[in-house]
């Protein structure tokens, strides 16, 4: 850093922030309020113009290549073109479920309608996940049930 003689006057353009080297020292920065908000470089804006100007031929030339064979060029027009897939409702008759054992008759139902092609893969996961909670449902149920009798035993004990 420099040192000012009490004789010499201060540099225009001094900055007290800055280290030995004129670098930035850590933590502190020569623009304060940062860049704004969703500005863009220069070559951004230009590009973005160009695009504009140009975006029925691009999108000719992108279609005329597509439709030639270029198959790169056909995937990306039909991904922007076709929207992603969501999932669709599913149709499967799950058994009633009312206590553990029925589990079982649901697992097997999943198991058959899997085989037959009838449930995907991802829809088997889903259901089988409903079945997991389902499962730690009734055992919180049945601690709770549990829990309340020996509590119940433990005050006509000390009776």
């Amino acid at each position: 850093m420099i040192e000012l003689q009490p004789d010499q006057p201060e540099k225009a353009g001094s900055d007290h922030a800055r280290g030995d080297g004129g670098r930035w020292r850590p933590g502190v920065s020569g623009n304060p309020a940062g860049r704004p908000r969703r500005s863009q470089s220069d070559a951004s804006t230009r590009a973005q113009a160009t695009l504009d100007e140009n975006a029925d031929q691009i999108m000719a030339a992108a279609v005329a290549k597509a439709l030639a064979g270029d198959g790169p060029t056909l995937r990306t027009l039909v991904s922007l073109l076709v929207p992603p897939q969501r999932a669709r409702p599913m149709v499967f008759e799950f058994p009633q479920l009312h206590e553990a054992g029925d589990v079982m008759k649901a697992f097997d139902a999943i198991a058959e309608a899997l085989a037959c092609g009838d449930l995907s893969e991802p829809e088997m996961k889903t259901l089988v996940s409903y079945l997991e909670t389902f499962l730690s449902a009734l055992n919180a149920v049945d601690y709770e049930a549990r829990l309340a009798a020996l509590e119940q035993r433990m005050k006509e004990k000390q009776k």
